[in-house]
């Protein structure tokens, strides 16, 4: 699958750049020909051919051998397109996790086969834009971890939305069975993630992982959510204190009539699921440093992981500009988003970055069908291609 996107991207990209190849041509022929016009007879000579580095004319000259039988790839061509340097275009990255959490991505953009193909030379700048806190119902965790079985016997399911929100699940077990077997705590109970990424973190903290959905975004996990057949079901779902109320309100609705009485325990006659949400953690904005506020300045795309780097984002752009006391309207008006495209790792975080009104549809890039690192990775240099695009050509589309 990350194969076909790859062979999309590379596609479109090369259709874009050959389209424009085309009409610069023509537009600098008809060029050519009223300055040639103009330029005195004596200085118009074969007997010496003159060879320029100006970019464009070496994309001329490489558009004309690709189209006059030579063997040279499409590939070339793109890269030869972005070869303002000899080195190739410098495009600067920002990485926007918090601290310590920054590398994977790093990883896969360094060693993404886009970037030889577009003789890219990504430069990253590490800009956490968030850090993690104790949530308001992190005691609450530990005691029902600690109390015994009294996780099995009030729940058939734990609900886990992050790689974050596992190890602090995760980190919270450990302690709860004091040197014990974690899985004394968990007999019993199913356990959900809602992506690869989230099983991942699960089970590198021997955490068994019995059900992910079929697309990692809180909406088809309620709709996909097994039912076990016992009734109404308790669902335990730690989460951020940021996290939107998608997971909770979707299970909740599963099986609910359009039209009953609550019973006397509040749960809908019908429902198959019943949701307690523990709040274990919370993400904290940062506040930027003049250096990185000077760093900000230098970014052609931000890769953000989650709605609330996004949110840190822009605030640290209202306060560079001076308006963070302005009401949210006028910061909408007055303020940008930094000069970036946003380079998003699902459909959550893409949405945060919609809403804000900051960025325009065409300047958010993220996968729909299958988020997550690789194809967070796959869209990113995307965006980094259309940076160069829009370097050579000019223009904000």
């Amino acid at each position: 699958q990350r194969l076909k996107q790859l062979r999309i991207m590379v596609g479109m990209r090369a259709q874009r750049v050959v389209g424009k190849t085309i009409l610069g041509l023509w537009m600098m022929a008809a060029a050519s020909s009223v300055v040639a016009a103009w330029v005195p007879l004596h200085r118009r000579t074969t007997s010496s051919p003159v060879v320029s580095t100006a970019p464009w004319k070496r994309l001329v000259s490489n558009a004309l051998v690709s189209t006059t039988g030579s063997s040279q790839s499409m590939s070339t061509l793109f890269s030869s397109a972005a070869a303002a340097t000899d080195e190739g275009t410098v495009v600067t990255v920002g990485l926007t996790r918090e601290e310590g959490k920054n590398e994977k991505i790093r990883q896969l953009l360094a060693e993404h086969p886009m970037v030889t193909m577009m003789n890219v030379k990504l430069k990253f700048e590490e800009i956490p834009c968030v850090e993690h806190a104790v949530g308001p119902d992190a005691d609450r965790l530990m005691e029902l971890l600690s109390s015994g079985n009294k996780l099995s016997t009030e729940y058939q399911h734990v609900v886990i939305t992050s790689p974050e929100a596992a190890k602090v699940f995760g980190q919270a077990l450990r302690q709860s069975a004091d040197g014990g077997d974690v899985m004394n705590i968990l007999d019993g109970v199913q356990i959900a993630g809602v992506g690869k990424a989230t099983k991942m973190a699960l089970e590198n903290q021997g955490i068994p992982v019995h059900f992910i959905p079929s697309q990692a975004n809180g909406e088809t996990l309620a709709a996909e959510f097994p039912h076990m057949g016992n009734g109404v079901e308790q669902v335990l779902y730690p989460a951020s204190a940021k996290a939107a109320d998608t997971i909770p309100n979707g299970l909740e609705a599963r099986g609910a009539p359009e039209n009953n009485n609550d019973d006397d325990e509040g749960t809908q006659k019908g429902n198959l699921f019943k949701v307690t949400r523990l709040n274990t953690y919370d993400t904290v904005p940062t506040v930027f440093t003049p250096e990185q506020i000077s760093t900000m300045d230098r970014i052609d795309v931000a890769c953000f992981g989650s709605p609330s780097a996004v949110h840190a984002w822009l605030q640290n752009v209202d306060v560079s500009m001076g308006i963070d006391d302005l009401p949210t309207d006028e910061k909408r008006m007055m303020g940008g988003n930094g000069g970036v495209l946003a380079a998003c790792i699902g459909t959550t975080t893409a949405k945060a970055c919609l809403e804000s009104k900051r960025w325009a549809n065409r300047n958010i890039y993220y996968s729909k069908e299958d988020p997550g690192m690789p194809s967070w990775a796959d869209f990113t240099l995307q965006a980094c291609g259309d940076v160069m695009e829009r370097e050579f050509f000019g223009g904000g589309w």
